[in-house]
């Protein structure tokens, strides 16, 4: 069975507590394309604006979920049926 192992480093960054250090931010409007077109109709929101704001967030929040499910394999190595004096079964 192969090991695997994965060590996380954390990134060092400054941490803001100060209101007054925070720049100014303007939020994008919702109704206005990349482009500068209007979005005054469902199918433009639908085939335009809202596609551009889902790929916004694939690339700088969430990610991109994968397309293909990948296999999960779940293997129980111990099981104690006595666990926290008997309140849980930990497996």
């Amino acid at each position: 069975m192969p090991l695997l192992c994965f060590v996380g480093y954390a990134q060092e960054t400054e941490t803001n507590e100060d209101e007054r250090k925070v720049g100014t931010y303007i939020l994008p409007e919702v109704l206005l394309t990349n482009s500068g077109e209007i979005v005054n109709t469902k199918k433009a929101w639908e085939n335009v604006r809202r596609p551009e704001i889902v790929s916004f967030f694939e690339q700088h929040i969430y990610g991109k979920t994968p397309a293909a499910k990948l296999p999960v394999r779940v293997v129980v190595n111990t099981v104690d049926q006595q666990a926290l004096n008997g309140r849980a079964i930990r497996k």
